[in-house]
């Protein structure tokens, strides 16, 4: 059979000399031997051949990279975490986090106006619901000090929660939203105002990147207001944040075995840092 003219297009001569063509250029498959099945590659852990180290040979470094970018920030209010759920029903983490905080509020006062700093230690649980939805629990410890000095808390109760969505994912990359609220005490008696409370709660969208070997990246947008009060004595005076959004940025590496370690900051006007260590059954 001839090869079809140029702009001859009958499909009963077309389509042979498609075939032929097609079987000169492509590879001949390997042949069984012995109805024997046939042997493919062999690939390590990663999914790559022998002697390649596969992605890691990069995000490894890239993951000490992000550690070293993200530890000078200090600031606001305790980490956000991944924005999207594990993805599986019942206990699914439990987590200890050290947040340093450093919050600007105003206030009518001026003696109280400024810098809000804290130290924040929070023991985390989170509970799937679903593949696709969470829930989960802060409770632990916080110190509070006031920008003029006026107030120098002592360790006070702190404790919240929140719950998180997945929204979308495109192969792996994954969108979430969530909401959240935490509620901290702290106590001075030497203070005009002995006693402090702050309430902050805050809306999260934001997404997070798998397959890759030891090393989730995650980071997003934040509209979290928060408000305080100093009361209890001589003076009472309210405090609030003027800026309602904030970028937070993050990862987290598997250390050992179920053991992640995650490390995370907050950009745009206010800078805060956090760590923690996760266990994940």
């Amino acid at each position: 059979m001839r090869e079809p003219p140029e702009g001859e297009a009958s499909p009963g001569r077309v389509l042979p000399w498609l075939i032929r063509r097609a079987k000169a250029v492509l590879p001949e498959p390997p042949v069984p031997c012995n109805n024997s099945p046939v042997s493919l590659p062999a690939r390590n852990a990663t999914g790559a051949p022998p002697g390649s180290r596969g992605p890691s040979r990069f995000f490894r470094p890239g993951a000490i990279f992000l550690l070293l970018f993200l530890f000078p920030w200090s600031g606001q209010a305790q980490m956000m975490g991944d924005p999207v759920p594990e993805g599986q029903a019942g206990f699914s983490s439990l987590s200890v986090e050290y947040d340093d905080v450093q919050l600007n509020v105003d206030s009518a006062n001026s003696q109280y106006g400024g810098t809000l700093q804290s130290d924040q230690v929070l023991v985390r649980a989170d509970l799937g619901v679903g593949k696709k939805s969470d829930l989960f629990l802060w409770v632990g410890g916080i110190d509070a000090q006031a920008a003029q000095r006026v107030f120098q808390g002592g360790a006070g109760p702190a404790f919240g929660g929140g719950a998180r969505q997945t929204l979308l994912q495109w192969g792996d990359l994954r969108v979430g939203a969530g909401l959240q609220a935490l509620q901290l005490y702290s106590r001075d008696d030497s203070s005009q105002s002995p006693k402090f409370s702050l309430s902050e709660v805050g809306a999260v969208l934001g997404a997070d990147l798998l397959g890759l070997p030891f090393f989730r990246p995650y980071g997003g947008l934040e509209i979290s207001d928060a408000q305080g009060k100093f009361w209890g004595g001589e003076t009472t005076a309210r405090v609030f944040t003027p800026n309602w959004v904030s970028v937070f940025l993050g990862g987290e590496f598997r250390i050992w075995k179920r053991f992640w370690f995650g490390a995370e900051a907050r950009l745009i006007e206010e800078y805060s840092f956090g760590v923690r260590l996760s266990f994940r059954p």
